[in-house]
C-alpha cells in the first residue's frame, strides 16, 4: 500500500479537529498540531504529519525471532514527521500513534531492538527541543485476517483520536 502525501501547506490543529465528527478522516500528509504535552510549566507542542503508509512483508523480519502470532501477522509501516513547536522539549517522549484495524481494535507500534532497514525508528531523539523535527517510522503487526483502517493519534481517549485513513 503506497500513498501520495498531501501538500505540506495544509495544516489544522487539534482544536479544529475537535469540531469534526470522530469518524471523519484526515488526508495522509495533513499536519496536525496543538497536541500539548506538559513539562512542568512549559508545554511542548508537537506537530505530526503522517507522510506515508506502507504494507510490508513478514519476510522483512527474517532475521528476527518472532512468536507464532507475529509470524502470521501483516506488517504496516507508517512514515511520519514530528516537529516540536515548543517551547518545552520532547526528548525521549513517545507518541500515542496507534494502528486502528478493521476489527475495531487499536494496536500500539512494535518496538524492535536493532536496526531495521524497512522502517528505521519510531523513537524521538533524546534531545528534541523547540524547533526540532524528526522523521520517524512506526511498525505495526496486525493479526491475520485484519487490515489497517486508520492510523490514530490518540492523545486522550478514543473519542479524541485524530485519524488518517489510507486510500485503498
Amino acid at each position: 500500500m503506497s500513498l501520495r502525501p498531501a501538500p505540506r501547506s495544509r495544516r489544522t490543529s487539534l482544536r479544529d479537529v475537535a469540531r469534526v465528527p470522530v469518524l471523519a478522516a484526515l488526508a495522509v500528509g495533513l499536519v496536525v498540531s496543538g497536541c500539548s504535552r506538559s513539562d512542568g510549566e512549559a508545554q511542548a507542542e508537537p506537530a505530526l504529519t503522517v507522510e506515508k503508509v506502507r504494507r510490508g512483508s513478514i519476510k522483512d523480519f527474517r532475521f528476527f525471532t518472532l512468536d507464532e502470532r507475529s509470524r502470521d501477522a501483516t506488517p504496516y509501516y507508517v512514515d511520519a514527521t514530528v516537529r516540536n513547536d515548543g517551547p518545552a522539549g520532547l526528548g525521549g517522549s513517545s507518541l500515542p500513534l496507534l494502528a486502528h484495524a478493521d476489527d475495531d481494535v487499536v494496536y500500539p507500534a512494535s518496538e524492535l531492538v536493532g536496526r531495521f532497514r524497512p522502517c528505521p525508528s519510531s523513537a524521538l531523539p533524546k534531545r528534541f527541543l523547540a524547533g526540532a523535527s524528526a522523521d520517524l517510522c512506526f511498525i505495526y503487526l496486525l493479526p491475520r485476517g485484519t487490515s489497517l483502517r486508520s492510523v490514530d493519534l490518540q492523545p486522550g481517549d478514543a473519542a479524541s483520536a485524530v485519524r488518517w485513513r489510507p486510500k485503498d
